[in-house]
């Protein structure tokens, strides 16, 4: 399976929740860290950092997507998962759950962008950030 596409589980979820009509061989996981992007520098955001994932279309645009936002709490960046209503869809799909599981396997409640990035890399999904992440 190429990085990015959709599993026979993904598409039958998500043909379940968002109907049979869309392409789903035309679309694919993803994700951008606001931090590796050309604008970044340019920006302002009103939190730390954030890493979008979700799904694309390989036509251009994407739906369905999610942030993770670091917050600043107490001096210490703290992950929290913002989502518009249309993309809770996601929460459920094989996908976000492999994700998921992969973080809570890393005991780690304070875990960086970058550490999310690799977890998502890892689990399949297409680095669309400007500078890609260098895996060590």
């Amino acid at each position: 399976m190429a990085a990015g596409e959709l599993s026979a589980a993904d598409i039958r979820h998500f043909s379940r929740w968002l109907g049979r009509d869309i392409d789903y061989a035309n679309t694919f996981w993803a994700f951008r860290h606001f931090a590796r992007q050309n604008y970044a520098k340019r920006v302002q955001i009103p939190y730390v950092d954030d890493v979008c994932y979700g799904l694309e279309d390989k036509d251009g645009g994407c739906f369905c997507e999610m942030m993770m936002v670091w917050e600043k709490i107490d001096n210490i960046s703290v992950p929290l998962i913002s989502s518009f209503s249309e993309s809770f869809v996601i929460l459920t799909s094989p996908m976000h759950r492999k994700v998921m599981q992969q973080i809570m396997r890393q005991k780690k409640e304070y875990f960086t962008p970058e550490e999310f990035s690799e977890t998502l890399i890892r689990c399949g999904f297409r680095d669309m950030s400007d500078r890609k992440l260098e895996m060590v």
